[in-house]
């Protein structure tokens, strides 16, 4: 099962200090962002091979440590407690396209029994595991930045005020771990540095088109210079501009 095992934990103050220490790209995951690798290849999902390249170039540049990969400790939890679930969904989608599939060839052997050709199995690729694979790497080399009390505070205020990412569900994760990733970035002392926030979570984090902070988020992140990535292609589009890919 992928989940993710002995993290690299940080405390806040060692996440700022390495930060102002390492003048590199920065990526802070949500945990959505990194269940949706693993949801690629689903077609209602309507994601293209593309997609996965990227995905696999910013998985290098982690790897290389030419990106600072970071997240809160809580997407541990959230990754662990989903990934069964996640990885069920992609396994029912290879049944179903292998189910179809297999029809469809009953359909055209009955027509024409001269042509053969063998049924085929696509779970048997294991590919929910291969793409857990790339997760695993990204873990790997993401420091996951311990509980703190600030981050509690802040989370709690902006539940009970309603603020975003809390301002729809109440979710109480999401507004600790934007108080997570907006805390360490104010604290950092390069803030000229690019710095990502990746979720996909745009119903929460997220306005129509979906492809930019909340006004209220949005007044905190500009203040931060923490962009927004909805997803991978504007993660790869922003991180190729600046020069990192």
């Amino acid at each position: 099962m992928p989940t993710i095992n002995s993290p690299q934990i940080i405390s806040k103050n060692t996440a700022v200090q390495f930060l102002d220490a390492n003048v590199k790209p920065v990526m802070f995951w949500d945990t959505c962002s990194l269940l949706d690798i693993i949801r690629l290849p689903i077609p209602e999902r309507r994601q293209s091979l593309h997609r996965l390249e990227k995905v696999m170039a910013i998985r290098q540049k982690i790897v290389s440590e030419d990106i600072i990969s970071i997240a809160s400790l809580l997407t541990v939890k959230e990754f662990n407690d989903h990934i069964i679930n996640t990885r069920g969904e992609v396994i029912r989608s290879a049944q179903r396209i292998t189910n179809d599939f297999n029809n469809f060839l009953r359909f055209v052997q009955k027509v024409n029994p001269a042509i053969t050709h063998p049924s085929v199995n696509l779970n048997s690729f294991y590919l929910e595991d291969l793409l857990g694979d790339i997760v695993q790497d990204i873990a790997f080399f993401t420091k996951f930045i311990d509980r703190d009390d600030s981050f509690l505070r802040s989370a709690e205020h902006r539940v009970i005020m309603k603020i975003p990412p809390a301002k729809k569900k109440g979710e109480f994760k999401d507004c600790y771990i934007w108080s997570t990733c907006l805390e360490v970035r104010q604290s950092s002392v390069k803030a000229g540095v690019p710095f990502g926030f990746f979720s996909s979570n745009v119903k929460d984090y997220s306005e129509l088109p979906k492809i930019n902070f909340d006004p209220q988020i949005a007044v905190e992140a500009t203040a931060a210079n923490i962009e927004y990535y909805p997803n991978i292609d504007i993660a790869f589009g922003r991180l190729k501009a600046s020069g990192v890919l």
